[in-house]
């Protein structure tokens, strides 16, 4: 499912912002030359592309969720040693962060203003600190309080007296949080528009009615709004090599266990065949083999007894 969102990230064309409606053009009335200067559009509304990108954003993103919580029975499989607690909720704190990091990012006038370059900090870190308060943790993803301190533990089996196999697949796995993170940026209802919105007919001077990705042209506004695409991009096609180290991992464990498996049915079957060859004869048979040793053992003693008493006045 990464792979095929990774494909989608990559068809996306990056000519325009993908927004309907006529680009606004300054065009000042008190001079006599011809302005040229793209300002944005004159609609919010996306365009098809966009909002097939975030539809499949939306409906993958569910589908994720479930797959980061599948179970094994009562166990959650990406749990750690925490099986039995969900390892993701998908509680709204993630869309609520991401919301909140576009629209400071977009409110160029606002004290809680942040640049391109802080918004993409905000996405690909997941540790909070004094210079980046904002990140992206892994308790505003929504993972549980034990995968989200580090603390949920290995899972591992023993397989013989000197031998045990890990096979930990956690969800906090760095590509699984980045792809949930990416996924919910491309999805989130305050991406567009990605322009900038003036009233038509426009006036020049107007400001905004609706802001779009930061820039005071058009040209602008595209670049901010494709630098953190094409960041996030780059985070998922990362996010494929992580899961697939997993995989590695977990397909090594798997082949692990099927040796020890059949290395410890044939032991077990070796076993049984030595037990049965004692608990599973013929009692009459038996009975008649041993019946048949003592009388054996009967004559042997006679004649060592015999032998015993042997003196050559007997013998005479």
């Amino acid at each position: 499912q990464t792979a095929n969102f990774q494909n989608y990230l990559f068809n996306f064309s990056q000519e325009t912002l993908h927004q309907e409606g006529d680009i606004i053009v300054e065009d000042d009335p008190s001079t006599t030359s011809i302005e040229t200067t793209q300002l944005g559009y004159n609609s919010a509304k996306p365009d098809a592309d966009m909002k097939n990108l975030q539809a499949f954003a939306e409906d993958i993103f569910e589908f994720m969720v479930d797959l980061v919580n599948r179970r094994d029975g009562e166990r959650y499989v990406f749990g750690g040693a925490d099986a039995l607690k969900k390892p993701l909720e998908s509680t709204g704190t993630l869309d609520a962060a991401i919301s909140t990091a576009i629209l400071n990012w977009k409110d160029e006038a606002s004290p809680t203003n942040i640049t391109t370059d802080q918004l993409v900090a905000d996405l690909r870190e997941r540790t909070s600190t004094p210079s980046n308060p904002d990140a992206i943790n892994d308790t505003i993803v929504g993972y549980n309080a034990s995968l989200a301190s580090g603390n949920a533990g290995e899972v591992f089996v023993r397989v013989n007296e000197k031998s045990e196999v890990d096979y930990t697949a956690l969800a906090t796995n760095q590509g699984m949080r980045d792809v949930l993170v990416a996924v919910s940026y491309f999805k989130n209802e305050n991406l567009t528009p990605a322009g900038n919105v003036y009233a038509d007919p426009y006036t020049p001077g107007d400001l905004p009615i609706q802001d779009g990705a930061p820039g005071d042209t058009l040209d602008e506004q595209k670049d901010n709004f494709f630098e953190v695409f094409n960041s996030l991009t780059a985070m998922v096609s990362n996010a494929l090599k992580e899961i697939d180290q997993d995989i590695v991992k977990l397909e090594t464990a798997r082949i692990r266990l099927n040796d020890a498996k059949k290395t410890n049915e044939e032991q077990q079957s070796l076993a049984l065949n030595m037990i049965s060859e004692v608990e599973d004869v013929n009692i009459n048979e038996i009975a008649v083999q041993i019946n048949s040793l003592q009388v054996t053992l009967d004559a042997s003693f006679r004649v060592t007894a015999r032998l015993q008493e042997l003196s050559l006045v007997n013998f005479i």
